[in-house]
């Protein structure tokens, strides 16, 4: 008896196993399924998704089909432009079809790719058993944007003042100014010397201008007359020391040594906007004007400090519509105002050079988020 049952059980086994590949071969994956391109801010600028990095919400990335349909998408907060696969099904998937797909990367405005993975050739091919019935053959490279460097500002001139630009180790060349004595130059990354001459004055101004992952723009030049800087060095609040959680925190006074009024600290992803993560320069926290209403900062009654500058952006699209004010005060006295048109695709870094000052604010002429972060001054 015990024989019998054991030649039963074996004879069972024997054809589960032989069962088994014909199963196998059956078996078919979901009717949907996604491919993924990566996008990221390549702060380094050598084309490698490396440590250097952080992810770039809202590029823009299509792919061209064999059949001459292009199928568009853009990357998420955490960089990740996501596409649809259903083989044979264009009403599940923008991906249906087997053969080489082209993905190109479209930048935006003052954007550039950083490698030639803004456009590379992706092959598909039907496969029964996978998600969305189909595979890709070779998958998506990161594919990195940077920003296009440059140094901006503007003169108050006299219809004599001259400009020249020189880089450490380079030639000194002039430096245009329009009629309105704005200037514009697109830079490489390191040490920049300006140099500002009035003829009918005689007096001149000097500005050392470090570029280093983006454009920076100077605060306008008024009287160009050189004010020396506050003998205390230089301190920066990133504001990534206020909490570590991912919700709302007042930035309290005496945070840097200032007063602070309607700046809230955050997480880059709280509010999941591309420009909360785009504008992030260190770590994952950001400040920025709660409600979009002015934002001041001052120093205690009596003492003044030095605004050297912050990296700084806007929050959503709409902000992208009007002017960012600033203006300095020393004591009841507006000794500086600018204004900067500013983008969701990223920071610039605002060189301030506000000497001596005892209050900032900050207005959205539409009353939209600015954003902050490395914020710097003396004091």
């Amino acid at each position: 008896m015990t024989s019998l049952l054991q030649l039963f059980v074996g004879i069972l086994v024997l054809l589960t196993f032989s069962q088994s590949p014909a199963v196998a071969e059956e078996e078919i994956g979901p009717e949907k399924w996604r491919i993924s391109c990566f996008a990221y801010r390549d702060d380094n600028r050598n084309g490698i998704y490396d440590m250097a990095d952080r992810p770039y919400g809202g590029l823009v990335i299509e792919f061209e089909r064999p059949d001459g349909l292009t199928v568009q998408g853009r990357s998420n907060i955490s960089g990740f432009a996501n596409f649809d696969m259903a083989f044979g099904n264009e009403e599940k998937g923008q991906i249906t079809e087997e053969g080489v797909h082209i993905a190109h990367a479209l930048p935006p405005n003052g954007y550039k790719m950083t490698s030639d993975a803004g456009r590379q050739e992706i092959t598909f091919k039907a496969q029964k058993n996978a998600g969305g019935r189909m595979v890709a053959v070779n998958n998506c490279v990161p594919m990195g944007v940077a920003p296009v460097l440059f140094i901006g500002g503007s003169v108050q001139r006299s219809g004599k003042t001259t400009a020249t630009i020189k880089r450490e180790g380079g030639a000194e060349e002039e430096l245009a100014l329009d009629e309105q004595g704005t200037f514009y130059k697109v830079v490489e990354p390191g040490q920049w010397t300006l140099r500002f001459a009035d003829a009918a004055s005689g007096k001149t101004l000097t500005r050392q201008v470090e570029v280093k992952s983006h454009p920076v723009t100077l605060s306008t030049l008024t009287d160009l007359e050189e004010v020396a800087p506050a003998p205390q060095p230089v301190t920066t609040v990133s504001f990534d020391d206020l909490t570590v959680s991912d919700t709302l925190y007042e930035i309290p006074s005496g945070y840097g040594g200032l007063y602070w009024w309607n700046w809230i600290a955050t997480h880059h992803k709280f509010y999941r906007g591309n420009g909360y993560v785009n504008a992030t320069v260190s770590s994952e926290y950001i400040a920025y004007n709660s409600s979009g209403h002015p934002g001041t900062m001052w120093s205690e009654e009596g003492t003044t400090f030095d605004f050297v500058g912050t990296y700084i952006s806007v929050a959503w699209p709409r902000a992208e519509k009007d002017f960012i004010y600033l203006k300095a005060w020393k004591g009841d006295k507006l000794a500086h105002s600018d204004k900067l048109r500013l983008e969701t695709s990223g920071s610039i870094y605002f060189q301030a050079n506000y000497r001596g000052i005892s209050k900032l604010e900050l207005t959205s002429g539409n009353y939209e988020r600015i954003v902050l972060d490395d914020f710097s001054i003396r004091r």
